[in-house]
């Protein structure tokens, strides 16, 4: 099971990769989610990643304020038009913390190189 799980994360790297070196044309359909929208053997697959902000409670007790730290969680996902082929999500799997983390900054870094060259299409002539 370890070398699956390796292999998932090798799998996972290689597109955090590609995705902060702007090789993934992500784009940003809201302000936490990222989509990248691929074809393969002539069938639409659309990418997600996205992140989500949660309340982790770190103190409470009779004595004194309960209070909280914030925590990402991240959720990846490959759909097809009719069914979701993965799901990942890092409250179930921590584990993966880091590598979708590493997705989800490489996907702000491409999707940010993606409206440069939008931008730049609009100014030239």
């Amino acid at each position: 099971m370890a070398s699956k799980n390796s292999e998932l994360v090798n799998d996972l790297n290689e597109i955090a990769n590609k995705s902060a070196a702007g090789e993934i044309p992500w784009t940003q359909p809201n302000p936490s989610t990222f989509r990248w929208d691929r074809m393969k053997k002539g069938r639409p697959l659309v990418v997600y990643i996205q992140r989500a902000k949660r309340l982790k409670r770190l103190k409470s007790g009779p004595i004194g304020p309960t209070t909280f730290d914030k925590e990402y969680t991240f959720l990846f996902e490959v759909k097809t038009q009719a069914q979701t082929l993965l799901s990942i999500d890092t409250g179930i799997r921590p584990e993966l913390k880091d590598v979708l983390s590493r997705i989800y900054n490489g996907a702000v870094t491409g999707a940010d190189k993606h409206a440069s060259k939008i931008l730049k299409s609009l100014l030239t002539e």
